[in-house]
């Protein structure tokens, strides 16, 4: 398997306020310097992914949304196009996975999971890049347990990448869920992920226990005192391994 650089980036909520701060100059920079193979985008909204797209000219975007509108939210996932995609899907974060407008009985709107299953030289990676409720606790335990539904898709067994602004921080029900599908958290050292705030994580990386990564790091560009977001970028790398000659 090659190595594979990935970055989680959970954007501003308001894509309006986003374009009258002049954000998108300022992520596309931090992309550009960045270069990963995968950028896993959390509450991007459709105007600001094709502008975005009109300079990241070396990605395709995987994604769909909740809804039809074009304020609707899309966790986009775009990947280098050197990379050989071979699925990918959105599911919903509600009892019918695969009716986006389903959602958790307590959550204050539907919450969504988009996957890519890539080939990575014969190696199969998933990588699911979701976000849950910012309001309420009960909806983000029911969309935890959904999460689990989406796992355990018979086609998503294998090696995994889960990404995301989940609100919560190391809990008992999330240490649980990391036990439960053999998964690192490789953001477990990095406290708080928005900006200007104190307290735990709230976004993470969650990587197979087999795959080795380099220690992940938090990253944001500004310019003039205007941050890309009002939350950290995160990113780590996959090493690749060698397979061993016999």
């Amino acid at each position: 398997m090659k190595n594979l650089k990935i970055l989680s980036f959970p954007m501003d909520k308001n894509y309006h306020l986003v374009r009258k701060n002049k954000q998108v100059p300022i992520i596309i920079s931090l992309l550009e310097k960045e270069n990963p193979d995968i950028i896993a985008f959390q509450q991007l909204r459709l105007p600001i992914r094709d502008e975005i797209l009109t300079y990241l000219k070396d990605y395709n975007a995987w994604a769909e949304a909740r809804g039809c509108r074009k304020q609707e939210h899309f966790n986009t996932i775009l990947v280098k196009k050197n990379r050989n995609v071979t699925f990918s899907r959105l599911h919903s974060l509600g009892e019918d996975l695969g009716l986006p407008s389903s959602k958790a009985r307590h959550a204050w709107s539907t919450k969504t999971c988009n996957t890519v299953v890539l080939d990575l030289e014969g190696e199969k990676l998933t990588i699911f890049n979701t976000e849950f409720d910012s309001f309420s606790k009960k909806a983000r335990y029911e969309e935890l347990n959904y999460l689990q539904n989406i796992l355990d898709l018979s086609f998503y067994q294998g090696n995994k990448i889960i990404v995301g602004n989940f609100h919560m921080d190391m809990n008992e029900a999330f240490l649980s869920f990391l036990k439960k599908n053999k998964l690192k958290n490789a953001t477990i050292h990095l406290g708080t992920t928005k900006i200007g705030k104190e307290g735990n994580a709230t976004s993470h990386i969650l990587v197979s226990s087999d795959l080795p990564f380099l220690e992940t790091e938090k990253i944001m560009a500004s310019k003039n005192n205007v941050f890309a977001s009002s939350n950290f970028a995160l990113k780590t790398k996959i090493i690749g391994q060698k397979k061993k000659r016999y």
